[in-house]
């Protein structure tokens, strides 16, 4: 059961983060001007389309809040499988 938890909270998290970094770069590029992009690291896809990595302290901070919700559903999935569907 410890196996399936972890498995669902990494899952959960890669899932999360991308999604996380899709709406940071939705309205990163929508305040440009606002934002200081110095020291952000861009990762360029394609000719025309790059991602905006945040700050150090913006990615922890969001990585941090991501793992924290990543386990609580591997712990709830962890739950449901184990009581409710008898794996």
């Amino acid at each position: 059961m410890k196996i399936l938890f972890i498995v669902i909270t990494i899952i959960t998290f890669c899932v999360f983060m991308i999604e996380g970094l899709i709406h940071y770069n939705s309205g990163y590029s929508k305040c440009k001007n606002v934002v200081n992009v110095e020291n952000h690291f861009k990762i360029k896809l394609f000719s025309n389309f790059e991602i905006d990595i945040p700050e150090e302290k913006e990615i922890l901070f969001m990585s941090i809040n991501i793992l924290i919700f990543s386990s609580i559903v591997g712990l709830l999935n962890a739950y449901i499988i184990k009581h409710h569907l008898n794996y």
